[in-house]
């Protein structure tokens, strides 16, 4: 349904519309790895700006460097740390949390 919903985007656009697919974390597995959530799909289809996106691409950047390259803006990039949650909080949310983190 994805690629045939961005086909039929593509196919209808007048100019070549930019077209980004993302999931999102999904179930995480171990909360102190901080490569984990940063494997889920990304796709973009960033006409006139190859290699806009890095290829470990992360949510926290996405939106600016959009901007940055569509909108000519100089918006600076977070760190991509500030994309990363510590999972070592879940251990003072009690016992709705997920399982402990040791």
């Amino acid at each position: 349904k994805v690629v045939d919903t961005v086909k039929q985007i593509m196919d209808s656009s007048a100019e070549p519309p930019v077209i980004i697919v993302m999931s999102d974390h999904g179930h995480r597995h171990d909360m102190l790895d901080r490569r984990e959530p940063l494997r889920s799909l990304f796709m973009a289809y960033t006409p006139g700006h190859p290699g806009l996106f890095p290829s470990d691409v992360s949510p926290v950047n996405v939106l600016t460097r959009f901007l940055n390259a569509y909108h000519r803006t100089a918006l600076p990039l977070s760190p991509e740390s500030g994309y990363f949650v510590d999972g070592r909080f879940l251990r003072t949310l009690g016992p709705l949390a997920m399982d402990p983190v040791p």
